[in-house]
């Protein structure tokens, strides 16, 4: 997801700059505020690639 929105030029939420990768981690060690702003950021960037890429694609297909 932030490699799609990097090469888009859309912003990434990755203020906390946590990956997938670290949620293990985060979980064992009880820390699931950090884990929900993770999730909080990723969803905002999802809906921001979304709103970028897919909605004007979606949008072409339903005038053709």
């Amino acid at each position: 997801l932030n490699i799609l929105a990097k090469l888009n030029k859309i912003e990434n939420g990755n203020k906390l700059r946590i990956y997938g990768s670290d949620i293990e981690k985060l979980y064992l060690e009880q820390k699931f505020d950090i884990i929900n702003q993770h999730c909080k950021e990723d969803i905002e960037t999802l809906e921001r690639v979304f709103k970028e890429l897919c909605l004007p694609h979606l949008r072409n297909i339903r005038r053709l």
